[in-house]
């Protein structure tokens, strides 16, 4: 009896031993819960990656982009509702990013478009601007003469009358062919400004001149110019350009002035601070001239100091040092010129002490006159008492630092 209780108890274990595999063989297959998301981004991509069907839709050759999204709809249609969510999720956030760099880029072409849109503009108008004032000015001249030649003719013999009308006729033909001539033998001048840096918000200028001393006095010169972005290439044209020979210069500056330092100098076929010596950029009939321009910061100047002859100074008064192309007459009641002829300038106070300091950057090679008025009155005007100053500098070529210090004596008192 013993033998069979043994027996009964080994068959027992044995049979729970089997129970026992085939549930544990049994939970082995038992699905996880994948479609429980946790909140990281990742996580989701990579669950929702995991349970997409083996059988992803795939683009053929022919199909269209509209067929290709039904299909990946229809798959993603199959999966759980926490792996669709997830799915959303990144499409929204990959169209969003889409959307945010299409409006980028969108407003920063509209911003080249507009800036080139507004440069072109102004360059047509001032070149527009400049042929009308030649062309008014020349027949205005022309008017004259021909009203004073008449007033004179009115009274004269008949046979006199018809020799002047003759001549008149020959002279207006003459006229007549060479202005013919004239424009028949212009050109362009194009190329492109290369700054070292941005300067937004600042002014341009391209200039053409046939000497360089025309700069300042605007003297026959043609002015392209307009407002820099951030731009460091500038193109630009200038048709109807007389055949000859020029300089073509560049430079940046303030709205309300001459360049300063740390502003864009250049002139073609030279790099700054040295100058060609003479023009050297050829236009002919119907030719198209390429004159690019680099330029470079303006670092070179003229500085000094100011010495009063005395301490005279018992309150700040204000003083000016200006650069002109032509010496300036100081006259009472007047402000100190600064409209024609000006290479720029600088100014301050003096307070308790009998000197001050100034520093103007030099622009082009040439013969200028450096003007100082300290306005001891303090009436904004030139009087009596102030004293003034007027004397020539050179600045040669390639340009270099000049140190000029100006004593005042008695003798610059203004009478």
């Amino acid at each position: 009896m013993r033998k069979n209780l043994f027996l009964s108890a080994l068959l027992f274990a044995f049979v729970f031993v089997l129970l026992a595999a085939g549930c544990s063989k049994s939970s082995s297959t038992t699905p996880t819960a994948v479609d429980t998301l946790t909140p990281n981004g990742a996580q989701q991509t990579q669950t929702a990656q995991a349970q997409l069907p083996t059988a992803t839709p795939t683009m053929t050759p022919n199909m269209t982009a509209t067929e290709g999204v039904k299909q990946t709809q229809t798959a993603v249609a199959g999966l759980p509702a926490q792996t669709q969510t997830a799915v959303a999720n990144v499409n929204a956030t990959a169209t969003a990013q889409a959307n945010a760099t299409a409006t980028a880029q969108a407003q920063a072409q509209a911003t080249t478009i507009a800036q080139a849109q507004e440069t072109a503009t102004t360059q047509a108008q001032q070149q527009a601007t400049w042929y009308a004032q030649e062309t008014l000015t020349a027949l205005a001249t022309a008017t004259a003469q021909a009203q004073a030649t008449q007033t004179a003719v009115a009274g004269q013999p008949a046979a006199t009358q018809t020799a002047l009308a003759n001549a008149n006729a020959t002279a207006t033909a003459q006229a007549n062919a060479t202005a013919t001539a004239i424009a028949q033998s212009l050109g362009t001048i194009s190329g492109t400004v290369t700054l070292p840096g941005t300067k937004p918000g600042e002014n341009y200028q391209v200039i053409i001149v046939k000497n360089l001393q025309d700069v300042s006095n605007n003297s026959s010169s043609i002015q392209i110019s307009g407002i820099l972005g951030t731009n460091t290439s500038i193109p630009y044209t200038v048709n109807n350009v007389p055949a000859g020979t020029y300089f073509v210069l560049a430079a940046t500056m303030p709205s309300n002035g001459a360049p300063v330092a740390g502003d864009y100098v250049g002139i073609c076929g030279a790099t700054y601070p040295s100058f060609p010596s003479s023009p050297n950029v050829v236009v002919t009939a119907n030719s198209t001239i390429t004159a690019n321009i680099t330029t470079v910061a303006v670092s070179n100047q003229v500085s000094g100091t100011i010495y009063l002859p005395s301490a005279i100074v018992t309150a700040a008064i204000p003083y000016q040092v200006m650069i002109y192309t032509s010496q300036q007459a100081f006259v009472d009641g007047n402000p100190m010129n600064t409209d024609q002829g000006t290479m720029g300038g600088t100014g301050g106070v003096i307070t308790n002490d009998i000197s001050a300091s100034y520093t103007v950057p030099l622009l082009l090679p040439g013969t200028y006159y450096i003007e100082v008025w300290v306005d001891v009155n303090g009436g904004q005007d030139i009087e009596a008492g102030d004293y003034t100053y007027s004397g020539p500098i050179q600045v040669g070529n390639p340009i270099v630092n000049i140190n000029k210090d100006i004593n005042l004596t008695n003798s610059n008192v203004q009478p």
